[in-house]
């Protein structure tokens, strides 16, 4: 039983991890924060293609990824 409750914690502890780590990563300046005083700011102007089919199937593939390890996470605490 201790060791059920061990994994459930760390499994636990691991998707907080995942989902703050995405947070943080996203980075950028905050909105309404102004260039320091004297700094021309730079616009970078891209094209829109529209939709990206390549990152969304990159978000879904690592989406069901994580519900599977999440699912068999649990599935071994459950069994043990």
């Amino acid at each position: 039983m201790r060791i059920s409750n061990t994994f459930r914690l760390a499994l636990g502890t691991c998707a907080a991890a995942v989902a703050l780590a995405s947070a943080a990563l996203a980075g950028g300046p905050s909105k309404g924060q102004s260039p320091p005083h004297g700094a021309t700011p730079v616009v970078v102007h891209t094209g829109d293609d529209g939709f990206d089919w390549g990152a969304a199937a990159i978000g879904a593939a690592a989406g069901i990824g994580a519900a599977l390890a999440t699912v068999g996470g649990l599935t071994l605490a459950r069994n043990s």
